[in-house]
């Protein structure tokens, strides 16, 4: 089964630090969405109201099929990984707008959110390959 990464994913308000599920055009990603690798610029937007950070995690040990299930993000029990730059420092996104590029293999993304009390709206983050 092949998944299209989508062009915009929502993280809704949270009150607790979580690896948040994602949603874009409809579909809800619980664990994570399959990345088919390669360059993509992520832009983060929206508002940042109590969010202390936004780390981008990485799982390379279920791709888009996950022990044989047919839904791309239906293991809890994956691997996953804080992404960092060329000097071994997370990338972290904090408090305001950014972009980001990312340049990985195919894997399972998923965004770690920490929150230090209850996130005002939502945070759109768009992703141009």
């Amino acid at each position: 089964m092949s998944i299209t990464i989508p062009n915009v994913f929502t993280i809704p308000a949270l009150s607790a630090d979580s690896a948040v599920p994602v949603s874009s055009e409809g579909q809800v990603h619980t664990y994570g969405f399959p990345y088919q690798g390669g360059k993509s610029t992520f832009a983060f937007y929206g508002t940042f109201t109590n969010v202390t950070s936004i780390k981008i995690q990485a799982a390379f040990d279920g791709g888009s099929v996950n022990n044989g299930n047919d839904t791309p993000d239906a293991n809890p029990d994956l691997n996953f990984i804080d992404l960092t730059n060329s000097d071994g420092n997370a990338e972290l996104i904090t408090a305001s707008n950014r972009l980001l590029t990312v340049d990985i293999g195919k894997c399972m993304l998923r965004f770690r959110v920490d929150v230090g009390g209850t996130m005002a709206g939502t945070i759109n983050v768009a992703v141009s390959s």
